[in-house]
């Protein structure tokens, strides 16, 4: 009884991690304010502002696409605000729990099958919750996506610097030696395919196909190629609309965003 606990324990928390995340994004700079003194606190509030203005300048918005975006972002806050009370009344429950379960452990005795019961129980309806977490924050993507082009689109979610990363890749494979290929690219490879929805054959095959190109036929294709390259270089399990609503989870992010916003004209 106690293993098999024990393995759906450990279950979904793997399977949560990733909406746990988006929770733990958001109450970083409430952690950081009890656990550190007020100057140390405001230095990580700064340096959060500072990363998440730097990434946002890239997006080039327009003042219409701000003040879409504002309001998409407060309906996001709003509605995950209320689902961590909810969360935290479940994990309160389960980290009871446990408690006694540890407390039994410590006197070598296992803990009563009521316990046993309690905590499959409040696994299960935490990782439920957290699936319906995701289907919430699923529910703005295409309002957010309308409001941002492509291009800025691509930025929030990493996909335009996997895509560089990808090109500087082919340029490494295409430049170096016979040799140096022979030796470090299956080695390479083997390293990008791994946990990446590409093979490391894959891989090789678009290396090999660049280093066969002449001039001219690189330069037309090279877009292209690397562009299936960008597994390689992107962790895809996630879906893109999750990544992109997970940008605007951090609890600076409206404050920041509002200040850009009375800056402009």
């Amino acid at each position: 009884m106690t293993h098999s606990l024990n393995s759906l324990i450990k279950r979904m928390l793997t399977l949560v991690a990733l909406v746990a995340a988006v929770f733990a994004v958001g109450c970083v700079s409430g952690a950081q304010d009890r656990d550190s003194d007020a100057p140390e606190a405001r230095l990580s509030e700064l340096q959060q502002d500072i990363d998440l203005l730097q990434e946002f300048n890239r997006l080039q918005l327009s003042k219409e696409q701000l003040q879409a975006l504002i309001v998409q972002v407060d309906a996001v806050h709003q509605a995950m605000g209320a689902r961590k009370v909810l969360r935290a009344d479940i994990l309160n429950r389960l980290q009871a729990l446990l408690e006694e379960q540890r407390t039994a452990l410590v006197k070598d005795q296992p803990a009563p099958p009521a316990v046993c019961e309690q905590i499959k129980l409040q696994t299960e309806k935490l990782q439920e919750f957290d699936q319906a977490t995701t289907n919430e924050l699923l529910r703005f993507a295409e309002p957010v996506k309308a409001i941002l082009t492509p291009d800025q689109i691509d930025i929030l979610t990493w996909v335009s610097e996997a895509r560089l990363q990808a090109a500087e890749s082919l340029e490494w494979a295409r430049t170096m030696s016979a040799d140096q290929f022979k030796t470090d690219a299956e080695v390479n490879a083997e390293g990008l395919a791994e946990n990446r929805a590409i093979t490391k054959e894959e891989i090789l095959d678009i290396y090999r196909t660049v280093r066969a190109m002449g001039e001219d036929e690189w330069e037309q294709a090279k877009d292209t190629l690397a562009e299936k390259l960008v597994p390689a270089f992107r962790d895809d399990s996630a879906p893109i609309d999750l990544v992109l609503i997970q940008r605007l989870q951090p609890d600076r992010v409206p404050v920041v965003l509002k200040e850009k916003l009375a800056q402009m004209k």
